[in-house]
């Protein structure tokens, strides 16, 4: 008697078997069967080479710094008015203002250079041979020492010119290093006592701060021998000696 197959389908069903699920492959691990594998897994398993997925780096952005044009700009809108002008009309007229006030200041020095060189070359400095005309005086000269570094006493030969002559001559902050300093002059006078003419020969050695630029003053030994003490001030001519 044929045994009845357990697993037959029922009649009414046909003879088709019940679907089963198809045993696991020889590739198939049974982690794999339990849950999915990444790709990299698989290919391990399957000893296929694996490419890596491409990494990407982020690179920042950064907002571009406006520029002089923009700066200037935002300061100064070319959109705007400003009194009543536009933004080109008010930069014409500040350059315009700059433009003259350097070349004022330019023709300014230019005259005072010109003014203070044309000084100078008149000032009765060595070198002018021409005989000076002025006021002939006498001082103290000591104690002490005089502005070129000397001392000396009432007696003795000597002079100070004009603080014109002697800062116009003057090449160092030292006053001692004057070129002055040292260098002899002839002073001439008539004498009102006598009506004589006569001459001493001093030696420069101080700055008279009162003194005009052609004035001497003079120690007393030597304004004695040209004229009298009493009379303090008289007018005499001079000239360098070398």
């Amino acid at each position: 008697m044929a045994t009845a197959d357990p697993f037959a389908n029922p009649a009414w069903e046909g003879t088709a078997r019940l679907p089963t699920h198809p045993p696991p492959t020889a590739a198939q691990s049974w982690q794999s069967s339990i849950a999915p594998s990444t790709a990299e897994e698989k290919a391990i398993e399957s000893g296929a080479p694996y490419a890596a997925a491409p990494t990407y780096t982020a690179t920042a952005i950064t907002a571009a710094r406006p520029g002089l044009k923009e700066r200037f700009d935002g300061v100064m809108s070319p959109n705007r008015r400003y009194l009543g002008r536009s933004r080109r009309t008010v930069l014409l007229g500040i350059l315009g203002l700059v433009a003259l006030l350097v070349l004022v200041l330019g023709l300014g020095l230019g005259l005072g250079l010109k003014k203070k060189g044309g000084d100078s070359a008149a000032l009765p400095l060595p070198g002018n041979a021409t005989p000076h005309t002025g006021d002939l005086t006498y001082y103290s000269p000591g104690p002490g020492y005089g502005s070129c570094g000397f001392e000396n006493n009432s007696a003795d030969p000597i002079c100070a010119v004009s603080h014109l002559l002697y800062d116009a001559a003057s090449i160092s902050g030292n006053p001692n290093e004057n070129p002055l300093c040292g260098r002899m002059l002839r002073v001439t006078h008539t004498d009102a006592r006598d009506g004589k003419t006569r001459s001493v020969d001093v030696k420069v050695v101080d700055r008279c701060t009162g003194c005009k630029a052609t004035d001497i003053d003079l120690s007393p030994g030597m304004f004695l021998k040209l004229a009298a003490e009493e009379e303090g001030r008289v007018v005499g001519t001079w000239a360098w000696l070398d």
